[in-house]
C-alpha cells in the first residue's frame, strides 16, 4: 500500500481560504446583515407588501463603503427619500457642506462622524 506524503499544512490553508472569503464577500463578523423580507415594500418575496420603508435615523454617523450611487442633493430628506425609491438601497450617508448623497447596496459598518448623517433601510 502506497501513501502520499502531506506537508501537514493543508488544514491551515483550508482555513486561509475560507476566512479571505468571508472577508472578501463582507461576511464579517461587524458587518449588519438584513434578509430581502426585512427591506420593506417591493424587496422580498413576500406577497403583502403593506409595510412602510423606514429608516434608522443616524445623525453624526458615516458609514463608509458600499456606494453603489453617489449624487449631489440639497437635504437629508432628499438622499433618504432617493433610498425609499430605489430597490438596490439598503443604507445611505449624507454628507454635509459638500451636498452629497451616497446611496449604499449594503450596510457599512456605522462610524461617528459629524460630517454626516447616515440611515438603514428596516420594516415599519
Amino acid at each position: 500500500m502506497r501513501r502520499e506524503k502531506t506537508t501537514g499544512n493543508t488544514g491551515w490553508r483550508m482555513m486561509l481560504i475560507l476566512f479571505a472569503s468571508l472577508i472578501l464577500l463582507g461576511h464579517g463578523t461587524c458587518m449588519e446583515t438584513y434578509g430581502p423580507d426585512e427591506w420593506g415594500p417591493g424587496h422580498g418575496s413576500g406577497a403583502g407588501g403593506s409595510t412602510a420603508v423606514t429608516f434608522t435615523d443616524e445623525p453624526s454617523t458615516n458609514r463608509s463603503g458600499m456606494t453603489y450611487r453617489s449624487v449631489h442633493l440639497d437635504r437629508v430628506k432628499d438622499c433618504k427619500n432617493l433610498c425609499r425609491r430605489e430597490a438596490h438601497c439598503r443604507a445611505y450617508t449624507y454628507i454635509h457642506g459638500a451636498g452629497t448623497c451616497r446611496l449604499k447596496n449594503g450596510v457599512p459598518v456605522p462610524v461617528h462622524n459629524g460630517c454626516c448623517h447616515s440611515g438603514v433601510k428596516r420594516r415599519g
